[in-house]
């Protein structure tokens, strides 16, 4: 909750130019636009909270998102690309406007003016709270594998599934990002930015060409399949704790500034900023794996 503030005050002071309900407050209220966003905080300002109807469902932070990928996220439930029941039924109850310089003069005001409380995402130990199912495993991932660890996640699922009549909601997977992985907990704008798929060396399948975006988010390519159910999105849905661990973030940073010819601590708070609402920051992963088998983890080596 602790950056929650100042998110919901910038999309609270974007949403009466983004969305319009049918009784739409004057355009510009941010008072207006904070009533309404409290409904958003009922289910996304809670640490580890899942939906049980109509699906189970891990719910995904507010806090550290930019406006324009909600705004953006709104209009993909409203037009069906996104499939979530009850954000579609939301989205559908809103108009989606495109103010496109409105909306970035008020983002780039609301980001000049901070709330009090504003600050870098914190690594903390809040992603042990939610493990409560009762099949549970580790997914220890230093590297990509070309995407394998993201199948072999979507297979610990598909096969309780399956095979034993198991729900998601009864199944518990973690998987990790570090090492050669650490930048694969990153949105798409921190990729392109940064020229991530360069310094990594990972191609875009379809170009050839270095990665610019996170190629994990939404429809990895595994052996030369694309593979949308083995994404970093779609595992979430399933109810999948997405861990980055920080010590790795703050290493991998130095190196990336290092190579950029950046300032190390501006490049590691702009890469803070750009972790997906879907991964937990915690302080180290050498310190996750004992905490996990110590809560009765089994552990998977990628």
């Amino acid at each position: 909750m602790k950056r929650l503030s100042r998110y919901i005050a910038a999309f609270a002071a974007i949403l009466p130019l983004a969305v319009a309900a049918q009784t739409a407050p004057a355009p510009g209220d941010p008072s207006k636009g904070a009533q309404r966003v409290g409904m958003c905080q009922g289910c996304h300002g809670i640490v580890g909270w899942r939906t049980a109807f109509p699906e189970v469902y891990r719910v995904p932070k507010l806090s550290g998102q930019n406006p324009q990928y909600i705004v953006a996220a709104l209009k993909q439930y409203k037009s069906g690309d996104r499939g979530h029941p009850s954000m579609r039924a939301i989205a559908a109850s809103l108009t989606v406007v495109a103010t496109t310089g409105a909306l970035a003069s008020r983002i780039r005001a609301a980001d000049a003016h901070p709330a009090a409380s504003s600050g870098p995402i914190e690594p903390s130990n809040r992603w042990l709270e939610g493990l409560k199912a009762k099949h549970r495993q580790f997914f220890d991932a230093p590297a990509p594998g070309g995407g394998i660890p993201l199948v072999h996640v979507m297979n610990y699922y598909d096969t309780y599934n399956k095979a034993f009549n198991v729900k998601d909601a009864d199944i518990d997977a973690v998987l990790t990002f570090y090492g050669s992985t650490t930048f694969h907990a990153l949105n798409d704008a921190a990729w392109a930015k940064y020229k991530l798929g360069e310094f990594l060396e990972i191609n875009d399948p379809s170009t050839g060409k270095p990665a610019t975006a996170n190629p994990w988010r939404t429809a990895p390519v595994v052996l030369g399949l694309t593979l949308p159910a083995a994404s970093l999105e779609s595992l979430h849905k399933r109810g999948a704790t997405l861990i980055l661990c920080n010590n790795a973030l703050q290493i991998f940073s130095s190196l990336l500034a290092a190579k950029r010819g950046l300032d190390a601590k501006d490049v590691y708070a702009d890469l803070n900023a750009s972790i997906l609402p879907e991964v937990e920051l915690v302080p180290g992963m050498v310190v996750a794996v004992e905490q996990a088998q110590r809560a009765g983890l089994t552990y998977h080596r990628q």
